[in-house]
């Protein structure tokens, strides 16, 4: 069995070893099969060596070992999509000669663009800012329309002084799609632009999209968002200082990636899409879901019609202020993406399964199994049930090290490549998994349909926020296991080899904990 566990461990570093060498040298092919390697020899020791020896201890609960060992498998799912898309792109890459087609062409000024600036409950300042900015957009043919979803009088005179077409309706029947589909009979643009309510548009933004719209398998071109204030997962401390917005990864590493697989899509806000485009899904912003531009995506697929993702800033907005309203946004793009996927999945169209599958929002699994794994250390300290044993604990970090920087590798591109800034990006990802992953766990034993709601713009307090309170309370319970742990350890005269990985790792996760709730406050 030594003979075994030592050449499980020499593979698994082995081929660690080789997905680093691939990931420094930008070799996504290089590194693909290797992290595969890592990912089989780890779960290989975890059912092998810390699971099947003791199988029949009274201690190690078989349902909460299968539990345990399910949600560490789908801990890693987000992971494992990423490096399939990061797979696919380089072979993509390769048989092409170029990371991207080459659009340099200048796409007719006379094109006519009408810009919707869909509104409901931002400060009437805010706006103010954002038609300033819209009307000093580059484009000859351009009509501005800000869309009222309150009906409020101060902002059709705001509309009337600084010359901007202004629409409201009756009621606000199907949110955001609904205010824009409420427009869209009055508007003649062969494009439409999109812009939320707070962000602020530069110069370029119609002309850097319309050159792509000569493709004409392209019905949506999409910009990243970028915000100009700190997110509520950012340190205002300084001690995350060097760690991107939580969206980074999405608009820069992500989105680029399935975009070179023309499975980019529409995230609403600095996207403009083509009019003959949305006439072929009905005319109209789907309103069935309430993450109309990723279902808008999905249809436009459904059709042939793809997306494509342009990574150059075009305007500038602001993210969350508050933990509540950072962590509800999430909660809400997560769900109305699963329920678009839903529909996507269930029916007759032309989207490959492999291909949706790479477009399932995996978050929805590997958050509420990354909370599962946060508390293992917790469960066996105050209840003695484990969900694995070993030997020692250099054993565990033979190979949980190799396995944790593995994952790390993608959380790590928020901010420095260092021990800290792997530490600091996983803090954020176990805050992000507390704060949104019982709230998925949760979605399904709740009655109340999820709506659609506006997320604010502006500072709040957030001493009462329910998800600030679930932060705080993972590391209090962190704490009060670490206690626990240390008074078995003194009661016993020493620690076993078991409880001194269970110690170590309930230190480690106290630490993110601490670190994220400073964060949070």
């Amino acid at each position: 069995m030594e003979q075994s566990l030592v050449l499980t461990a020499t593979a698994l570093w082995a081929s660690f070893a080789v997905f680093a060498i691939g990931l420094s040298r930008h070799l996504p092919r290089l590194s693909f099969w290797p992290a595969f390697a890592v990912l089989l020899c780890y779960f290989g020791w975890r059912i092998g060596f810390t699971i099947a020896p003791y199988r029949d201890d009274l201690d190690l609960n078989l349902i909460w070992v299968l539990i345990f060992l399910v949600a560490e498998i789908f801990s890693v799912a987000d992971f494992v999509q990423h490096s399939v898309v990061k797979s696919r792109t380089s072979k993509r890459a390769a048989a092409s000669g170029t990371d991207r087609p080459d659009r340099s062409p200048v796409a007719p000024r006379q094109w006519s663009v009408d810009l919707l600036i869909p509104t409901y409950n931002e400060p009437v300042e805010l706006l103010r800012k954002t038609l300033i900015r819209a009307r000093e957009i580059d484009h000859e043919n351009l009509t501005i329309n800000l869309l009222d979803d309150a009906r409020r009088s101060e902002v059709r005179a705001l509309c009337n002084e600084l010359g901007v077409t202004y629409f409201c309706r009756n009621d606000n029947t199907g949110a955001k799609a609904g205010n824009m589909n409420n427009a869209l009979p009055h508007l003649k643009g062969k494009f439409l632009a999109i812009l939320d309510a707070d962000f602020m548009a530069f110069e370029h933004f119609v002309r850097a999209a319309l050159p792509y719209f000569e493709d004409p398998k392209v019905g949506c071109v999409q910009f990243p968002q970028v915000f100009y204030n700190p997110d509520p997962s950012q340190l205002n401390s300084g001690l995350f200082s060097a760690l991107r917005d939580e969206q980074w990864l999405w608009f820069r590493k992500i989105l680029p990636e399935r975009d070179m697989l023309d499975l980019a899509t529409s995230c609403g806000s600095c996207s403009l899409v083509r009019r003959s485009a949305l006439k072929k899904i009905g005319g109209r912003f789907p309103e069935e879901t309430i993450t109309e531009d990723f279902d808008l995506s999905l249809r436009l697929l459904e059709h042939g019609i793809i997306t494509r993702y342009v990574d150059e800033t075009v305007a500038v907005g602001l993210s969350p202020f508050t933990t509540q309203d950072f962590f509800k946004q999430r909660h809400r793009w997560a769900l109305g993406n699963l329920y678009a996927w839903r529909r996507a999945f269930l029916g007759a169209n032309k989207i490959k399964r492999s291909d949706l599958l790479l477009l399932f929002e995996w978050r929805l699994l590997s958050l509420p199994a990354r909370v599962i794994t946060f508390l293992g250390p917790v469960i066996v300290l105050l209840f003695d049930l484990w969900p694995l044993k070993v030997t020692s604990l250099t054993e565990y970090l033979v190979f949980t090290i190799p396995f944790m920087c593995l994952l790390g590798s993608l959380e790590v591109s928020h901010g420095p490549r260092s021990a800290f800034g792997l530490i600091a990006a996983q803090s954020r990802t176990l805050g992000v998994a507390v704060g949104l992953g019982v709230q998925f766990l949760l979605t399904p034993f709740t009655r109340r349909r999820l709506g659609f709601n506006v997320t604010p713009k502006i500072a709040g307090r957030q001493s009462a926020d329910p998800f600030f309170l679930i932060i705080l309370l993972s590391a209090l319970l962190s704490a009060t296991g670490l206690v626990a742990g240390l008074s078995r350890y003194f009661a016993s005269g020493g620690a076993t080899d078991s409880l001194q990985v269970v110690l170590f790792w309930q230190t480690y996760n106290l630490l993110l904990c601490l670190l994220y709730t400073s964060d949070a406050a």
